[in-house]
């Protein structure tokens, strides 16, 4: 074999290929709950039904490999299973941020040039105006609809390709826009190995209970919300998702649906601790409840105060759009003994104060 060959051989690393984890997931554990959402509750066999079908679906529009989809939805069902189709299908996710202005979405969606915009029906009128502004721009609406014992999120027919089996770490899974404090927003692109590591490190964190089930009440357009997405089919656990944050729905989810995770910020946990007075039946939240993510700046001190007073564990956490989520973690034990710390950077990071 001639040098140069060899010499590529060596240089050129191979991929790393992973089992598609929903996919994974539904082999594994088809009966275990993977995601609540009202009066739906979906095990991994048929989160993965849904998905097979509207990858399929999304076939017959051409969407494959490497094309961009964008999404313009609120937390629910369209949204969960459209995240994961893109995955079976290669294509890459463009999440919006649906509390932008009609200007700042259209100026996205020529900056990511995407081959399809995804709406749910809570958007309707949104996708209506920007398909007025941005006419070249094909569009598909999903909404929830029964049928025969059966959900239904798209009627498109399905076209029989072949879907992904493996994930590649170093593909790009999502074009995350950042929120442009300091001049346009800029999108950040999250690849599957940045999920996985960020899961991997969380784990390592916190640790990993395979009963867990994180309550996703953040937006799933959020890298925050989108993570916990991942981690679900990572980890093998479900998820309780709720549409917006209610903080009576929340605590009755904590109480009932034996939640054990939940992500907030500051002012959320203040008003789930201010309703946890107000009804006056519990004064603080079951065992079960092993982790209260904390992010999105600094506790003040007196709400830490009043969660170690009801034995709250309460994680405070510091990430971003491009660390793909959580890049540090302070435990619960030091939450008062070092106010203002965002904590430790989990076991695959990397951090440089500049």
């Amino acid at each position: 074999m001639k040098r140069d060959m060899i010499d590529s051989i060596v240089s050129t690393p191979a991929p790393v290929l992973l089992p598609d984890w929903l996919m994974r997931c539904a082999e594994n554990f088809p009966d275990r709950l993977a995601l609540y959402f009202g009066p739906f509750s979906w095990s991994f066999a048929e989160l993965d039904r849904q998905v097979t079908r509207l990858a399929q679906q999304l076939a017959s529009l051409g969407i494959a490999e490497g094309m961009r989809v964008a999404l313009l939805a609120g937390s629910g069902l369209p949204y969960v299973v459209c995240v994961h189709a893109l995955m079976r299908l290669g294509a890459v996710l463009v999440p919006l941020n649906v509390r932008l202005t009609l200007e700042e979405l259209c100026w996205q969606l020529n900056d990511v040039r995407p081959a399809l915009l995804i709406s749910d029906e809570g958007y309707q009128g949104r996708l209506t105006e920007i398909s007025q502004r941005l006419t070249d721009l094909p569009t598909l609406s999903l909404s929830v609809v029964h049928q025969d014992e059966d959900v239904l999120l798209c009627h498109l027919p399905l076209k029989e390709v072949p879907l992904r089996q493996e994930i590649d770490l170093s593909a790009i899974q999502a074009i995350m826009y950042t929120s442009g404090t300091t001049g346009q927003p800029k999108g950040a692109l999250i690849t599957f190995g940045m999920q996985w590591w960020n899961a991997v490190g969380s784990a390592l964190n916190m640790g990993h209970n395979p009963e867990d089930r994180w309550l996703a009440c953040m937006p799933l357009f959020h890298v925050g919300g989108l993570s916990i997405l991942m981690k679900s089919v990572i980890y093998g656990i479900g998820v309780v998702l709720h549409e917006r944050f209610d903080p009576a729905a929340v605590n009755a989810a904590i109480v009932n649906q034996r939640v054990t995770i939940i992500s907030v910020v500051a002012v959320m946990l203040q008003r789930m601790l201010a309703e946890l007075e107000k009804t006056g039946a519990e004064t603080s939240y079951p065992e079960t409840l092993r982790c209260v993510l904390l992010g999105g700046g600094p506790a003040p001190r007196v709400l830490l105060e009043a969660c170690r007073d009801k034995q709250i564990p309460v994680v405070q956490t510091y990430g971003l759009t491009e660390s793909c989520s959580q890049a540090v973690t302070l435990t619960s034990a030091d939450a008062l003994r070092k106010l203002g710390s965002a904590g430790r950077p989990l076991p695959p990071v990397q951090l440089r104060i500049v």
